[in-house]
């Protein structure tokens, strides 16, 4: 499913809200610090080798402080057989840990961690109410250009108190290295605690630089 198709279906989502705030009554808002999630990803990429399609399910955790997040993904091979593969991002050291099973990869990256903070060059795009009139969720939808590269980034969030919101659905689509690149994630199940810092440490003695 492309982004833009993926747009589409969430529209209508927030066309039917029970209010609409003002855009000058809008607070950029926050994430906490350190949250853990679930994180279902959907999309694609052009590569060398023709389109690569994504439909996984993540569990994500975030660690703002110290720049760290880290991604746990159930991987269904052909054969029936399934195995757990891991990911630590290091942002401050700009350094990725890829693990399957007791095998460990480390190698270098460039990307910057997402700021945690709407930034002040985002555009508002809507603001308003999904679900049900008793208990309805808020939802603002930002657009901003991901710095250093040509992705559109279109940022759900829910406004938990003023200037603190947690994530609750993001859509991108670009050009990323030269391919172009289309891709959902719906965030659920969102847990605000500090995860023990042991679970963004690799294991360093089995990984083998890449």
């Amino acid at each position: 499913m492309s982004v833009l198709a993926s747009l589409a279906l969430y529209t209508p989502l927030l066309l039917l809200s029970t209010e609409i705030h003002p855009i000058q009554s809008i607070t950029r808002c926050c994430l906490p610090d350190n949250f853990r999630s679930h994180m279902d990803v959907t999309g694609g990429f052009l590569s060398n080798d023709g389109p690569r399609f994504v439909d996984s399910r993540v569990l994500l955790y975030f660690d703002y402080p110290t720049q760290r997040t880290r991604t746990e993904t159930t991987v269904h091979l052909p054969n029936g057989l399934t195995f757990l593969h891991t990911e630590i991002a290091d942002f401050g050291k700009h350094r990725v840990f890829k693990m399957d099973g007791a095998n460990c990869k480390e190698s270098h990256m460039n990307a910057s961690i997402q700021e945690r903070c709407i930034s002040g060059d985002a555009q508002l795009m809507s603001s308003g109410y999904v679900g049900s009139p008793n208990n309805p969720l808020n939802i603002q939808t930002w657009r901003f250009k991901i710095p250093g590269t040509d992705i559109i980034n279109y940022r759900m969030l829910t406004q938990t108190s003023p200037g603190e919101c947690l994530p609750v659905l993001q859509a991108e689509h670009g050009f990323l290295d030269g391919a172009y690149s289309a891709m959902t994630y719906i965030i659920s199940d969102v847990r605000i605690d500090h995860a023990p810092r042991a679970v963004f440490d690799p294991p360093l003695n089995t990984c083998v630089r890449v």
